[in-house]
């Protein structure tokens, strides 16, 4: 079971379970539990332990382009589009130490020893050749927070340093992660997307600035020297408009100025229950006579679509207050997660880029 543990580090177990379910795995309360399942069933024959290493296997191949993902949207015109799509058809993966394993994960200690630059590493046409998805590997650095107490320090260090007057410290460790980026381009809709992994402690904002350089850079080779992907679509005027929309999934949280002069940042910790309705969002609201900017916004939507339904997949806008400080705001991504397949991430995006202006 060599994708187990790069599962465990990828994907949340309560996608894991979605997984278990359409593959034809075992169910459990937890990783640990997992493990000790599949590890049972595979022992009782060798045809069972091959099909759940290859089920695991295409799970892995199947998150790596999903999971949590930071997206930027490009729209690329209507007469750019039959090029941009042979261009990028064209691209070949790139000999590396990424590819000799795709798509497996380094070792800590191999990444450790790698290059930073992006590898690309896989090119899958759709099968109508309308559309094509390329990965690309890297190294990120992230950064994690952990609280020590003085016990921890120790009294020694404390009184060295002179911290006396501390009664608890947070150490931060970096460390090498690999990651899984993705450019994908559907000829039909004109749309490009440019997709990193968003992490807790990472700056999602230079890994889709080093996407956007290296997508560039495989156009360019192909299309010639100029900046194909200038300007992206800016994503904030959808804050308003699905907040508006009462039946556009659920509202889970919201970040929005008052014309009182008060900033809110509401969450709702029930994860059925709709912030528009919310008694008390609803009573502030009507106090105010409705007069409220919404600046950020997550909502989420059932699998399929419908209330009542499991609620997984998410998108958040992840606007800031300061963004209404002049001019007009822009919001240059979006983080998606929740969807389990390619489809359910491209009607995500699809519904986000339904409420922006054409």
């Amino acid at each position: 079971m060599i994708y187990f543990e790069p599962l465990k580090a990828r994907v949340p177990f309560p996608l894991m379970q979605e997984y278990c379910a359409q593959k034809g795995l075992p169910s459990a309360r937890g990783w640990e539990p997992l493990r000790v399942k599949l590890d049972e069933e595979a022992d009782r024959n060798l045809p069972r332990a091959a099909e759940i290493a290859a089920a695991l296997e295409e799970i892995f191949h199947e998150a790596i382009t999903l999971g949590t993902r930071a997206v930027k949207v490009f729209q690329v015109d209507e007469h750019l589009r039959a090029s941009y799509l042979a261009a990028l058809m064209a691209v070949q993966p790139e000999q590396s130490d990424y590819l000799e394993v795709y798509p497996r994960p380094l070792t800590a200690q191999q990444l450790a020893a790698v290059p930073a630059e992006m590898k690309v590493c896989a090119v899958t046409p759709a099968d109508d050749g309308g559309s094509v998805q390329i990965v690309l590997c890297g190294r990120r650095m992230i950064e994690v927070k952990e609280p020590r107490t003085r016990a921890d320090i120790g009294a020694d260090a404390i009184n060295e340093f002179g911290w006396e007057q501390y009664d608890e410290f947070i150490l931060i460790r970096r460390r090498f992660v690999q990651s899984y980026e993705v450019i994908r381009f559907d000829q039909a809709s004109g749309v490009l997307e440019l997709r990193v992994e968003d992490y807790t402690g990472a700056d999602t904002g230079l890994a889709l600035q080093a996407l956007r350089d290296t997508a560039n850079g495989l156009l360019v080779q192909a299309l010639g020297n100029q900046v194909h992907l200038a300007l992206c679509r800016n994503l904030f005027p959808a804050i308003r408009t699905i907040y508006d929309t009462p039946n556009e999934g659920i509202v889970v949280e919201l970040g929005f100025t008052t014309a009182t002069g008060s900033a809110k940042h509401e969450k709702m910790r029930a994860s059925r229950t709709d912030l528009r309705t919310e008694l008390f969002h609803v009573g502030g609201k009507n106090a105010i006579n409705g007069a409220l900017t919404p600046f950020r916004i997550a909502v989420r939507w059932s699998a399929g679509g419908q209330r009542g339904q499991s609620l997984q997949e998410e998108v958040l806008l992840p606007g800031s207050i300061r963004q209404l400080g002049g001019g007009i705001p822009f919001l240059d991504h979006m983080v998606l997660s929740g969807a389990l397949t390619e489809p359910m991430m491209q009607a995500l995006v699809a519904r986000v880029l339904a409420h922006l202006p054409p």
